[in-house]
């Protein structure tokens, strides 16, 4: 049997070359769509602009030594993790049904609207096409032009990581400017001895104060937006439907909160320390064939993040089982 991750050449330059959103690209990643790369740009250099104004033009000259530092060190911290779950939801297969994908109850293969017109494949019941990535993808719920990505089963948990990262560095830098121009107060100045922080105020050039109302008005514009997102995120959760079922006023199953943070998390639905790691869910192959309402105890690798010991396992019993009964 031959697995989706089982590549003859996973050079690093042979997986960026050749990557792309096909089955048989050995690294996903979207690249038909113009505006992805655009808009991913446009968060670097949003990023980049907030980190260099809130430390070094806001912070640095107000603070001590040691305590911009220890300052920058924890904004570093913030903006190294919304690039780590940027990338790896950017980069990650957001759940893309295999094209031999058979259903779990082959009754339903019968059934007329279970095929996609565009894959000319088994459409699982849980999943949407997306025409930008040409894949359906299991629990799609939408396509984010900030992740040049979908955000599927696989990826949801860090696409609402990214959102929550984006949120506490935006308050982050909010809460700096705004605590700087506090200590500007007349009367701050005279009734406050510090030895950590100069209150004075600063005399910023004309760009340097275009720049501080810049990041002053994005802050506020991406952490409301975030916020949004992540809480909308978890409502969706709790209905157990993606943005487009909401769209097509579809109800989504009812489950146990249990079973909602298991197609959310991975694992058994119980709180784990991967919940709060920027990591992929793990799913175990009967779980996720549940999920995905397809068989998946034949796929492993990057297609299906499943637990690999224990699809290795589960198809080993299967091969038992035959060979017994034969």
């Amino acid at each position: 049997m031959i697995f989706f991750s089982e590549r003859t050449d996973s050079s690093l330059y042979n997986k960026v070359a050749n990557s792309g959103t096909k089955e048989e690209s050995p690294q996903w990643l979207n690249r038909k769509d113009w505006v992805g790369p655009f808009t991913c740009s446009i968060a670097l250099l949003v990023l980049a602009t907030h980190l260099y104004v809130t430390d070094f033009v806001v912070f640095k000259p107000w603070g001590t030594t040691a305590r911009f530092y220890q300052m920058v060190s924890f904004h570093v911290f913030l903006a190294t993790m919304i690039l780590f779950t940027h990338t790896k939801a950017m980069i990650t297969d957001p759940g893309s049904v295999p094209r031999k994908a058979q259903p779990v109850n082959h009754s339903q293969s019968s059934n007329g609207n279970m095929g996609c017109q565009q894959c000319r494949a088994f459409k699982p019941a849980s999943s949407h096409h997306c025409k930008i990535c040409k894949r359906c993808i299991v629990r799609m719920d939408h396509h984010c032009p900030w992740l040049n990505n979908c955000v599927g089963i696989n990826n949801n948990k860090l696409y609402v990581q990214f959102c929550v990262y984006v949120t506490m560095h935006c308050l982050y830098c909010l809460t700096i400017i705004v605590l700087r121009y506090r200590s500007c107060d007349e009367s701050a100045r005279r009734s406050r001895n510090s030895k950590l922080f100069n209150y004075t105020c600063p005399d910023y050039t004309t760009c340097e104060l275009v720049m501080v109302y810049v990041v002053v008005l994005t802050a506020i514009f991406f952490a409301g937006f975030t916020t949004f997102i992540a809480i909308d995120q978890w409502t969706l959760l709790m209905e157990n439907r993606t943005m487009i079922d909401r769209k097509k006023k579809l109800k989504g199953r009812i489950l146990s909160f249990q079973k909602k943070m298991q197609i959310f998390f991975g694992g058994k639905g119980t709180f784990e320390l991967h919940w709060i790691l920027p990591t992929l869910p793990k799913y175990d192959p009967s779980s996720y064939s549940e999920f995905a309402e397809y068989d998946a105890m034949q796929f492993r690798g990057r297609t299906l993040n499943l637990n690999r010991r224990a699809s290795q396992l589960s198809i080993t019993n299967q091969e038992d089982k035959k060979h017994s009964v034969v």
